[in-house]
């Protein structure tokens, strides 16, 4: 991974232990946030065309953090290839959803799984199937 796309909701940047970001470039798709708050990322409100831009340009994976609106939005202009999470056994009664409503439906095709016996997660990796 070279490129990192996160939404408004996340808080703070991961730099590298320089703060510099000259190996990765960081884009914050966020209206709230001041380009001088984060003087090495690239700001924008349309993610869309941003990591459409983005992927156009040679490199590595580009990795998003953030919420199910921005995950929603790049997954229906089909900008996600691969979706990655951990199932971690807490029943929380409440919380934020992976994809929010309104959305397509989308099929997963399992490409990887890890149970960490220790703690009960199970790391989970999925290709997104293109119909």
């Amino acid at each position: 991974m070279d490129s990192l796309a996160e939404g408004p909701s996340l808080q703070g940047v991961v730099k590298r232990p320089d703060h510099s970001c000259t190996q990765r470039r960081q884009a914050k798709a966020d209206t709230n946030s001041s380009p001088v708050d984060y003087p090495h990322v690239v700001m924008s409100d349309d993610a869309v065309r941003f990591v459409t831009e983005l992927r156009a340009k040679p490199g590595k994976d580009i990795a998003l953090f953030g919420g199910g609106g921005l995950f929603r939005s790049l997954l229906g202009a089909g900008l996600v290839d691969r979706v990655e999470m951990g199932l971690i056994p807490v029943l929380l009664g409440g919380g934020i959803p992976l994809l929010p409503p309104p959305a397509a439906r989308t099929a997963l095709k399992l490409r990887k799984q890890r149970l960490y016996e220790k703690t009960g997660t199970i790391f989970l990796e999925y290709d997104i199937v293109r119909t």
